[in-house]
């Protein structure tokens, strides 16, 4: 058996929300190399308008982020994207 190769229809679209870079670059090259695509924002500001903008199957936050925090994030999303 070989190992299994991802598909480009099991691959995720996962915004990664990460105000610390060497955080987020750690991040997306796991998910990468788990064949997953990635988008990254370095607030909760950035991930909203990145929320309004593309359909995500997963979003990972850190909880303390300038501007608009991970909560704040959770609570926005939970409102306008119930099916995220």
């Amino acid at each position: 058996m070989g190992a299994r190769t991802t598909s480009e229809t099991d691959k995720l679209l996962i915004l990664v929300v990460e105000d610390e870079a060497d955080i987020a670059e750690v991040y997306e090259s796991l998910l990468l190399s788990a064949g997953h695509k990635v988008d990254r924002a370095t607030n909760g500001e950035e991930a909203i308008q990145k929320l309004q903008e593309s359909k995500y199957s997963l979003v990972i936050a850190d909880i303390r982020m300038p501007k608009v925090t991970g909560l704040e994030l959770l609570t926005w999303t939970k409102k306008n994207q119930p099916n995220l």
